[in-house]
């Protein structure tokens, strides 16, 4: 697989020069559009427009940077305006399928196994990709694209959605008030207990601010749990858990469905512990607040997350809350590479100009010089070059965060992100930590194809809406444990023990495949 992975990687410098840029086309004697460079095969004679969804909050200065983005690249490169509209956190579980499902104009939209990709892929949202359209309409991404992602971007055996071709360390873990830690005099946090203990001292002797402001769902936290428990999951929403022991590839044998593994259970019966001692409001299952405003404003005593935690502790710091303290409870865990699928862009069933949406997710990959002004902004006030290909924040960098919205589109030979002079020492010693344990397991490049038990997954997918929230929130209490049994009772009699068959058989399949390649 790595191999693959580095051939790939290398063909690269194949499409360098378009990456670094391409001219825009003149006009054609005729006074009409003429493409040049890569394009210059395709008939863009026609002005289209192309409607891009993404998820998440639009940043101060997003309309700005699009408008530069169209009058720069995409008008002049492509005869093409693209739209973006942005499906906000709070809205994303009832706003996303209805997007799709409306009719409205969308082309190309966000999707992710954490959004329902196999969900909305089996629905028929999204345009199946194959290899001849891609070549033909995506020809720098063809070259450029790391062939294992393609395997990750499956589902049902077909590809439904283009995914990143570069990833980052993708490791759970919180950011804390230490000033209310050193209040209390509690130790640094080392392990899931000494965060337990945090947490409870948090919520039985301060006023006014919860110990963690849960939204509805605390999966963030259940992924710092399990990873402190040494468990690895594969990439969703079908997860499978296994104990990984020291950097343990997981045979068949070893996985267990999350949601009827001893894990799950402990971390239900954990969370209604969390509740019980008024770890957060008793009215968390309609809280709606993400749990990063709550703890930069000062409303929540930790946030779980991956690195960005790290920008939300320095929020809360300058908005003068508090001191950030950031922990790896479970420094023995390898940490995973966040898998190239994590984040894709799909272009949708619905789109009347497909081959036009194909070619402007062609250029926002693999053209630097666009992407770079998507990702980073102006050079000069969002973000300032330190070196050939670094970058730190620049004075406006607050109006037009680094990689607000940019996750599906990363290229490796995009600008990087460099330490500025005042980055907290803590970010840099954990980030070097997190890599030098940096771990990728065949796991990460299998997709199992539901489309054998899709009628079982169906009910399951179902089940686990009805009760997944309630247990993550602890709001079953002592009834947690009767509760977990009469869940794992329906997922037997719905079929979890066929799909688990054929999770196992495929990834055997799959094992064999990589392996002999």
């Amino acid at each position: 697989m790595k191999k693959m992975v580095m051939i790939v990687l290398a063909c690269l410098i194949a499409v360098s020069a378009f990456a670094g840029g391409s001219k825009a086309p003149g006009a054609s004697p005729a006074g009409g559009f003429k493409a040049a460079g890569i394009y210059e095969k395709y008939d863009l004679t026609q002005s289209k427009t192309i409607y891009v969804y993404m998820v998440g909050d639009p940043a101060k200065d997003i309309d700005e940077i699009m408008g530069m983005a169209n009058n720069q690249y995409f008008k002049p490169l492509l005869n093409t305006e693209v739209i973006l509209t942005f499906i906000s956190w709070a809205e994303l579980a009832d706003k996303y399928p209805l997007v799709l499902a409306s009719g409205e104009d969308v082309d190309i939209i966000h999707a992710a196994p954490w959004n329902n990709y196999e969900q909305e892929a089996a629905k028929g949202s999204f345009r199946a990709l194959t290899d001849q359209f891609i070549q033909e309409w995506m020809p720098a991404t063809w070259v450029s694209q790391p062939r294992i992602s393609w395997y990750q971007a499956r589902s049902g055996g077909k590809v439904y959605a283009v995914p990143a071709a570069d990833i980052n360390v993708e490791y759970k873990f919180p950011v804390i008030r230490d000033d209310l830690r050193t209040k209390y005099s509690l130790p640094e946090l080392k392990n899931w207990n000494d965060l337990r203990n945090y947490v409870y001292t948090i919520a039985s002797r301060e006023t006014g601010i919860q110990a963690y402001a849960a939204p509805a769902s605390t999966i963030e936290l259940m992924w710092t749990y399990l990873e402190a428990q040494n468990v690895k999951w594969s990439s969703g929403p079908i997860y499978y858990v296994w104990d990984m022991g020291n950097k343990k590839e997981a045979r068949p044998d070893d996985l267990y469905f999350l949601y009827n593994s001893p894990w799950y259970k402990q971390y239900a019966l954990e969370m209604a512990d969390w509740a019980a001692h008024n770890v957060w409001s008793r009215n968390v299952m309609n809280n709606t607040i993400p749990q990063r405003d709550s703890f930069v404003q000062g409303r929540s005593a930790s946030m779980y997350w991956n690195g960005s935690v790290f920008d939300a502790g320095k929020e809360m710091a300058g908005n003068g809350v508090g001191t950030p303290g950031y922990y790896d409870l479970s420094p023995a865990t390898p940490t995973s590479a966040e898998v190239y699928s994590n984040n894709m862009f799909a272009i949708t069933s619905a789109s009347k100009n497909a081959e036009r949406a194909a070619l402007v997710l062609d250029l926002m990959k693999n053209n630097l010089q666009l992407q770079n002004l998507l990702m980073a902004g102006v050079e000069g006030r969002h973000y300032i070059l330190t070196g050939a290909n670094e970058a730190i924040d620049g004075p406006e960098a607050a109006d037009y965060p680094w990689d607000n919205w940019t996750w599906a589109l990363r290229n490796p030979k995009r600008i990087g992100r460099a330490y500025s002079p005042d980055t907290d020492p803590r970010r840099i010693e954990m980030e070097n930590a997190f890599t030098a344990k940096l771990w990728e397991p065949l796991m990460d490049g299998f997709r199992v194809d539901s489309t054998t038990f899709s009628t079982e997954w169906t009910v399951i997918s179902s089940l686990i809406e009805e009760y997944n929230n309630s247990f993550q929130c602890g709001v079953f209490g002592s009834q947690t444990s009767a509760k977990y049994d009469e869940f794992t009772a329906k997922l037997k009699a719905a079929g979890i023990d066929k799909v688990t068959q054929a999770f196992k058989a495929q990834y055997t399949a799959f094992l064999a495949e990589v392996q002999s390649n």
